[in-house]
């Protein structure tokens, strides 16, 4: 047990304070927090999991993800009905302690400055995501930090196993994958780490497609999404302000061909970004692009950037997480307002938060395309000024 009197150093005893603060306001909610549909699917996914059933297989579109989550939905459903402990606070622990360990890890990347581990463990929306709504982007983005704090140590090969283990968790720590491999001395290093960041997931994957191959892509592969937020959501926004209105043909022009713009501009930002130094801001500016092109956005995929602008823009991350935490209260309000009660959710409340919902998406996505075209524009040296 950590005890502060036993830590001498001023600024240790302060950095241990802000995660006890952040453990423990995660803890209260995962305990107290109704189950939300998401952690009511990874129930039923336990269960079949428990049974030896194979998700992709067996009630499909509830499991989108690679199977490693599925082994910890399954121990969570066993270890739940042997205890008795609640499945919908078992299964939160994961994401809860990944938000810990990104903290530690922030701790260390930015030469042991507190600023921002306690901006990524103190403002709202991380702790929405783990605490409440119980989803696990968190536990993935643990293993990219783990990588990069890795390459800092000049332990090349370590750090894309370790990126190999978040996308084994969720597929998109795989967008950082260029930034990685630009880092190796040579092409032999460069093969080596691309093998070791696809083996986890190609070989634990590649028993389940051997056995159901259609079931595998339709799953997770080929897995579309919902549009809460994003392209798709603005669309949903503009429908939900003006009854009936229409978008203009463009619109669907880039609904239709999102991931596609996405991967150009990934891959142009990859080029362009190849020396420089600063890898979190050359993560931050992928993943926003994954944000403003991909057409379907979950409110949970907000969270992937945090971790990286509050060490490279932390004036920034602080009007970031205020938006994207009212889009989420906005949103949980509309939609999944269970998963905020009993601590927020009245009818006054509710009755101020909903019609907001369609203008954060609004908000949320512009905001996100701005800020990406003026680092666009300053990172890549097209303006001297910085």
């Amino acid at each position: 047990m950590i005890r502060l009197k036993n830590i001498k150093n001023k600024k240790q005893k302060l950095f241990i304070l802000v995660v006890l603060i952040a453990l423990g306001i995660r803890l209260i909610p995962a305990f107290l927090a109704p189950a939300a549909s998401d952690t009511m699917n990874m129930e039923t996914a336990g269960k079949l999991v428990s049974e030896g059933k194979n998700l992709y297989v067996s009630n499909a579109g509830i499991y989108p993800y690679p199977p490693l989550w599925m082994g910890v939905e399954g121990i969570s459903y066993i270890i739940s009905n042997f205890t008795g402990i609640n499945f919908a606070f078992l299964i939160k622990l994961p994401a809860i302690f990944s938000d810990i360990g990104i903290m530690f890890l922030l701790y260390l990347l930015s030469r042991k400055r507190i600023l921002p581990a306690l901006l990524y463990g103190l403002l709202p929306f991380s702790i929405f995501i783990s605490g409440f709504h119980g989803q696990f982007d968190s536990f993935a983005l643990f293993f990219v930090l783990l990588g990069v704090l890795l390459l800092q140590k000049k332990r090349f090969l370590w750090s894309n196993l370790s990126l190999g283990f978040a996308i084994l968790i969720k597929l998109f720590p795989v967008f950082v994958l260029p930034f990685f491999i630009m880092k190796a001395k040579n092409w032999k290093e460069r093969v080596l780490g691309i093998v070791l960041a696809l083996a986890p997931v190609i070989l634990v994957t590649l028993p389940f497609i051997i056995g159901n191959k259609d079931a595998v892509n339709n799953s997770f592969i080929n897995y579309n999404g919902v549009g809460d937020f994003g392209l798709g959501g603005f669309a949903r926004a503009v429908d939900m302000i003006v009854k009936g209105a229409q978008l203009p043909d463009i619109w669907n022009l880039l609904l239709n061909n999102g991931k596609l713009l996405f991967f150009a501009a990934a891959f142009f930002a990859s080029v362009l970004l190849a020396k420089n130094r600063k890898i979190m801001e050359s993560i931050s500016i992928v993943f926003f692009l994954f944000l403003i092109f991909i057409p379907n956005i979950s409110i949970q995929y907000f969270l992937w950037v945090i971790p990286f602008i509050v060490i490279s823009y932390p004036k920034f991350s602080v009007l970031y997480n205020i938006v994207i935490s009212i889009a989420a209260v906005a949103f949980y309000t509309t939609f999944h307002g269970g998963i905020l009660s009993p601590f927020i959710i009245t009818k006054e409340f509710a009755s101020i938060a909903t019609p907001i919902y369609p203008y954060m998406i609004l908000i949320s996505w512009l905001l996100i395309l701005g800020w990406t075209a003026k680092k666009f524009i300053f990172t890549l040296g097209f303006s001297k000024s910085r």
